[in-house]
């Protein structure tokens, strides 16, 4: 079963720099086909119990410190996939005075990303996915 290989499997973060994203599994970008940004109520439910054990869902202060973030949530595909059929957590980045997404934030993303991963298996929620994104408002406007 998918689940017990996300258990099972080394967190190892994709890091795509030109889409200012890092993300775990191999996901694709979020795109208007994958439907709206929200999950079943149940799923919905589990994240409302996740943030209770922890607000921040394992993440560590050093991604606050540097970045504003807000959690969203969409199903997503999985590359060579049709389907958006994978449960994610999307941390949304962003900086209050308008720094971008580069190179040198990227080892402070993904290990954000393996932090929330290990935190969401220690809690029986390995089937959720992850992604840290960069929200900028020309991005945001291209996307709407």
């Amino acid at each position: 079963m998918l689940v017990n290989l996300y258990l099972k499997a080394e967190i190892t973060p994709y890091s795509e720099i030109q889409q200012k994203r890092v993300y775990y599994p191999n996901l694709e970008p979020w795109s208007s086909r994958d439907g709206k940004r929200y999950l079943s109520s149940s799923l919905e439910a589990t994240i409302k119990e996740l943030e209770t054990r922890d607000k921040f869902l394992g993440s560590k202060a050093a991604l606050r410190e540097k970045w504003s973030i807000s959690f969203e949530c969409a199903n997503r595909q999985m590359k060579g996939s049709t389907q958006a059929s994978v449960p994610t957590i999307m941390v949304v980045a962003w900086d209050e005075g308008d720094r971008g997404y580069s190179i040198r934030d990227e080892e402070l993303w993904t290990q954000a990303c393996k932090d929330i991963v290990s935190f969401l298996r220690g809690n029986d929620a390995a089937y959720f996915g992850v992604e840290v994104i960069h929200w900028d408002r020309l991005d945001y406007q291209v996307v709407a």
